[in-house]
C-alpha cells in the first residue's frame, strides 16, 4: 500500500511548525546573531504553505499558486536568515531575478497553460538552485567556530538540491503528474526528502548556534583568564588533594616572590608557602563541606622565607576531571600594620596608611573622622570633601540599611557592597570593617577593595553559562517532541504498509529515531556532570534509591555496605542503577545481584556481582568506551565520567559465563566510615 502523500504533507506542515518555534526560542535567546530570524520567518511561510497546499481543492488556482509561492519564500528566507548567521551578504539581484521568473513562469502556467507537470518541473528547479545557493554560502562560511556543522548542513542542502533536479528530468521525461496528491514513488520520495531535510537543517543550524555559543563561552574563558592574570592579588590554582600547583598569576609573584619556574608542578609543600600547614588543612575541610571559603587569615613564607599574613577566598573547581582550589590571597600585611598602629597611636602614622592598596576610612557613629588618599580616589572626593560626611551617602541605595545595621551592632563580618561616587558612578566593594577603641571612644575602621572588575567576569561567566545550559535544554525538548511525533508517523505507517521492504525501511528508521533519542538523554545527563559539587552520600541509601527507580522483578539484590559514605558528584545513583540495568537487559538469566565492600591499603572497593552470563574477554577492554554495547554505548561511559570527578575508578574482572564482577575503587580521602555499620 502507497504511503498517503496528504498525511505527509501534514507531517511536513507539523515539522514547519516545530521548526519555526525552535527558532523563535533560539531567536529570543540569541538576538545579537543576525538571521535567526528569517529562520523564524522561513519555517512559518513553509508551514502555511503546506496547510494552503492541503486545502487547495476548495480554491484550487488561488491556493496553488499561494502555496508554492510561500515555500519558495520560505526557502528564500532560510537561505537569507543563513548567509546573514555566517556574517554574509545576500545577493538581493538573484533573488529578486529568481523569484521573479518563477512567479511569471508558474503564473503562465497556471492560468495561460494550465498544466501541473510544468509547474512542478518549474518549482523543482527554483527549490533546487535556492538550496545549491544555500550550500554555496555554508561551504564560503568564514566562522572557524562552526564550519563542521556548516559543512554539514551545506551537504545536505547539496544533495536536497540534486533531489529535486532529478525530480524536474523524472516528472518531465518520464512520469507526468496527475495531481499533487496522486500516490506515487516519485512524490512520496519527494516529500519524504522534504521532511527528513526539514529535520537535518533544524538540528543542524541548532547544533551551529551551539556551536557559536561555545566559541563564545571560550572567549569568555580567555578574558577570565585575562582578569586573573592582571590581579593585583595572588592567585593560585592547586590540586585538592595533593597541593601540586597548576598556575599562578602575576600577583602572587609579586607578593611572595616565587616564579612560575619555582612552583608549577610542584607542590605547596615542596616549597613551603604555607606558615602553618595545619592552616591548608582547616581550608580544605572547610571547602570538602561548603564547596568555598571566604577571607580564611593563615601566614605564607615569601621565597626568601620571610612571612606574610595573607587573607585567603578560595573555591573547589573541577579541571579535566579533577578536584582544584583556586584560591586569592590577599597580603594584609599593611593593613595588620595599620590596625595596630592606629590603636597604639590615635592614627599618628597617616603615609603609612596612605601607602596600602586597599581603601580605609575611619568613622564613629557613621560619621568620617579620616581615610587615606585611596578611599578619595575611590570614591572621587578631596580629602576635605570626605571629612565629615556620613558613611551611608556613600552607598548605593540598596545598600544603605544592610551598612547601617553593620554599623549599629558592630558586625566585623565582612561583606560586599555597591559604592556611590562623586560623579554619580557605582562600583562594587569588598568591605571589611573592625572596632577600635582610640581616647575611650569607640571608632570603627572600615577597609574597602574595588571589586567592580571580578564582578562583571563573574556575570559574564555565569550568564553565557546559563545561555549554553538553557539552549541545550531548548534543544533536547525540540527534538524529543519531533522524535515522539516522527515515530507516532512510523507506527502510523505501518498499519498500512503491507510491503516487506518497506516494513523493514520503516524498521530501520524506528531504530534510527530510537537511537537518536537515547543519544539525546545521554547529552542531557553528559551536561548535568560536574554542576554541582561533589557531596558526602551514604553508599546504602544510593544503592537503594537506584533500586526503586529500577523496580527489579524475579531478582533479588543484596545489598551489605552500610555504615560507609563516599564524596562523589550527585549523579552518582545513575552508576549503580547502570549495573543493575545492564545486569537485567543483557544478563540473560539474571537471579541475583550482591553489593559488598572489601578494604585495601589504599581504595575501599565496591563490589557488584550478578549471576547472568558475564561479559566476553574480547569486549572487556572495550567496555567503558563511548558508543560500545547492545543498546546505546553510553551508560557504563557515563558511569565512568561520573565517578572520575572525585578521582573514583571502575573495572570489571568477571569470569565469562558466570557473571559479572565490577570493582570500584575509592581512594582515600574520598570516603569515610560513619559508625553505623550493621
Amino acid at each position: 500500500m502507497e504511503i498517503d502523500i496528504r498525511t505527509l504533507a501534514i507531517v511536513l506542515a507539523i515539522v514547519a511548525d516545530i521548526q519555526a518555534i525552535a527558532f523563535f526560542f533560539q531567536y529570543l535567546i540569541n538576538k545579537t546573531y543576525r538571521g535567526i530570524g528569517w529562520w523564524v520567518l522561513g519555517s512559518t511561510l513553509a508551514a502555511v504553505g503546506y496547510v494552503l497546499l492541503l486545502l487547495q481543492d476548495t480554491n484550487p488556482i488561488l491556493f496553488i499558486i499561494l502555496a508554492n509561492t510561500l515555500l519558495i519564500s520560505g526557502a528564500i528566507s532560510i537561505y537569507i536568515g543563513i548567509t546573514r548567521f555566517l556574517d554574509q551578504e545576500e545577493n538581493r539581484w538573484i533573488i529578486i531575478a529568481i523569484l521573479a521568473v518563477f512567479l511569471i513562469s508558474f503564473f503562465y502556467h497556471t492560468y495561460g497553460n494550465n498544466d501541473i507537470t510544468v509547474r512542478t518541473v518549474i518549482f523543482s528547479v527554483t527549490l533546487a538552485i535556492i538550496s545549491f545557493l544555500t550550500a554555496l554560502s555554508l561551504f564560503g562560511n568564514k566562522i572557524r567556530s562552526i564550519s563542521t556543522s556548516a559543512h554539514l548542513i551545506a551537504a545536505v542542502f547539496l544533495a536536497y538540491g540534486f533531489f529535486f533536479i532529478f525530480r524536474a528530468v523524472a516528472v518531465f521525461a518520464i512520469a507526468p503528474v496527475d495531481t499533487l496528491f496522486t500516490p506515487s514513488l516519485i512524490q512520496t520520495a519527494t516529500f519524504l526528502s522534504s521532511l527528513i531535510e526539514g529535520l537535518f537543517v533544524m538540528v543542524g543550524l541548532i547544533i551551529m548556534v551551539n556551536q557559536r555559543l561555545n566559541s563564545e563561552m571560550s572567549e569568555a574563558k580567555e578574558e577570565f583568564e585575562l582578569i586573573f592574570n592582571t590581579s593585583p592579588d595572588a592567585a593560585l590554582i592547586s590540586r585538592l588533594d595533593d597541593g601540586i600547583i597548576v598556575n599562578i598569576n602575576d600577583g602572587f609573584t609579586a607578593i611572595t616572590g616565587f616564579t612560575g619556574e619555582d612552583t608549577i608542578g610542584r607542590s605547596c609543600f615542596d616549597i613551603n608557602l604555607w606558615a602553618d600547614p595545619v592552616s591548608r588543612q582547616k581550608i580544605v575541610a572547610e571547602l570538602k563541606k561548603k564547596g568555598f571559603c571566604d577571607n580564611f587569615e593563615a601566614e605564607f613564607h615569601r621565597k626568601d622565607m620571610s612571612i606574610f599574613p595573607g587573607l585567603v577566598s578560595a573555591k573547589v573547581i573541577i579541571l579535566q576531571d579533577i578536584l582544584h582550589i583556586i584560591s586569592v590571597t590577599r597580603d594584609v600585611t599593611e593593613r595588620k600594620k595599620a590596625e595596630e598602629t592606629l590603636r597604639e597611636s590615635e592614627i599618628r602614622y597617616r603615609q603609612l596608611v596612605d601607602a596600602t592598596v586597599e581603601g580605609i576610612i575611619i568613622h564613629r557613629e557613621g560619621i568620617i573622622k579620616d581615610l587615606n588618599e585611596r578611599a578619595c580616589e575611590l570614591f572621587g572626593y578631596s580629602h576635605d570633601e570626605m571629612i565629615g560626611k556620613n558613611v551611608l551617602t556613600l552607598a548605593a541605595p540598596e545598600f544603605v540599611e544592610t551598612i547601617k545595621e553593620k554599623i549599629t551592632t558592630g558586625s566585623e563580618d565582612s561583606y560586599e557592597a555597591r559604592g556611590l561616587r562623586k560623579d554619580g558612578s557605582m562600583f562594587w566593594a569588598d568591605m571589611h570593617s573592625h572596632q577600635i577603641i582610640v581616647g575611650g571612644e569607640l571608632y570603627r575602621i572600615t577597609t574597602l577593595w574595588d571589586i567592580t572588575e571580578r564582578k562583571r567576569a563573574d556575570v559574564a561567566l555565569q550568564q553565557a553559562n546559563n545561555k549554553l545550559t538553557m539552549l541545550n535544554s531548548i534543544t533536547r525538548h525540540d527534538i524529543l517532541n519531533q522524535l515522539m511525533g516522527l515515530r507516532t508517523y512510523l507506527e502510523l505507517s505501518k498499519e498500512d504498509v503491507t510491503d516487506p521492504v518497506f516494513l523493514g525501511y520503516i524498521q530501520k528508521e524506528e531504530e534510527a529515531a530510537e537511537t537518536i533519542q537515547w543519544q539525546i538523554e545521554f547529552a542531557r545527563d553528559y551536561q548535568d556532570i560536574g554542576t554541582m559539587a561533589p557531596k558526602w552520600q551514604n553508599l546504602s541509601d544510593i544503592i537503594d534509591s537506584a533500586t526503586k527507580q529500577l523496580k527489579p522483578s524475579g531478582s533479588r539484590i543484596n545489598v551489605h555496605v552500610t555504615g560507609v559514605e563516599i564524596f562523589a558528584d550527585p549523579l552518582i545513583e545513575k552508576v549503580f542503577y547502570t549495573l543493575m540495568e545492564n545486569s537485567l537487559r543483557h544478563g540473560v538469566h539474571v537471579t541475583q545481584m550482591d553489593y559488598s565492600l572489601r578494604e585495601t591499603t589504599d581504595d575501599l572497593i565496591i563490589i557488584y556481582c550478578d549471576d547472568g552470563v558475564g561479559i566476553a574477554i574480547e569486549d572487556k577492554k572495550k567496555l567503558f568506551l563511548k558508543g560500545f554495547g547492545k543498546h546505546t554505548g553510553l551508560g557504563l561511559f557515563l558511569s565512568k565520567e561520573i565517578l572520575s570527578i572525585t578521582g573514583i575508578t571502575i573495572g570489571e574482572n568477571g569470569e565469562p559465563g558466570k557473571g559479572v564482577r565490577f570493582e570500584i575503587a575509592v581512594p582515600k580521602g574520598m570516603w569515610r566510615s560513619t559508625g553505623n555499620s550493621a
